[in-house]
């Protein structure tokens, strides 16, 4: 790679990283179908992705707000796909262009949304969100996309347990799932519309 050009050694650069994020769930996953059971990447080792993204050209910013929770463990494992999925397509679909991952805590929710510039008529979903459906939720959680005003935005709600020692009234889980929802349907709806 050495010798290619500065942007063409970039795009490499960030091609080998989905790439070997891609190689890395492939193995879990045929390691599950042999009864292998790995230790499920959550919350935790998201800033490693992050960095291992921007280590290799990509523009990813991130924003972060809400007292961190703890999640179930299969809601951390989806949490990190979201943000593995998200950044993977961004550089398929839009290599050179930035990305920003927002991260929300609210009570008893996390919120996932992770942002990129894409050209409409080149993009076409794949199976990877699919899937990653299906696993927000067996994970209790939701997932929703967009492709709006030039941005693609991935979204996700998942559901995060208090700390130790609290109570939750089934009413405040409500209504942080009743949130959730509502930014995944009244987002997009608002801008299609235009409504800012």
């Amino acid at each position: 790679m050495s010798d290619l050009p500065g942007p063409q050694r970039a795009a490499v650069a960030q091609l080998a990283t989905a790439i070997r994020a891609s190689v890395t769930e492939l193995h879990e996953i045929l390691g599950l179908l042999g009864g292998e059971r790995r230790p499920a990447r959550g919350m935790s080792a998201a800033g490693s992705l992050i960095e291992e993204f921007s280590a290799a050209g990509a523009a990813v910013s991130v924003r972060s707000r809400g007292r961190p929770r703890s999640l179930a463990p299969q809601a951390e494992e989806a949490a990190y796909r979201v943000i593995e999925e998200g950044l993977t397509n961004a550089i398929r679909h839009a290599p050179g262009q930035p990305v920003s991952v927002t991260v929300g805590w609210e009570a008893g929710t996390l919120l996932l949304t992770v942002a990129n510039a894409a050209d409409c008529r080149a993009y076409a979903p794949g199976s990877g969100l699919a899937g990653l459906d299906r696993r927000l939720r067996q994970a209790g959680g939701l997932l929703g996309h967009e492709l709006s005003d030039g941005l693609f935005r991935l979204h996700a709600v998942l559901p995060a347990t208090l700390p130790s020692g609290a109570r939750q009234r089934s009413g405040v889980n409500a209504l942080a799932l009743a949130t959730g929802i509502l930014l995944l349907v009244l987002l997009p709806v608002t801008l299609l519309l235009g409504v800012r």
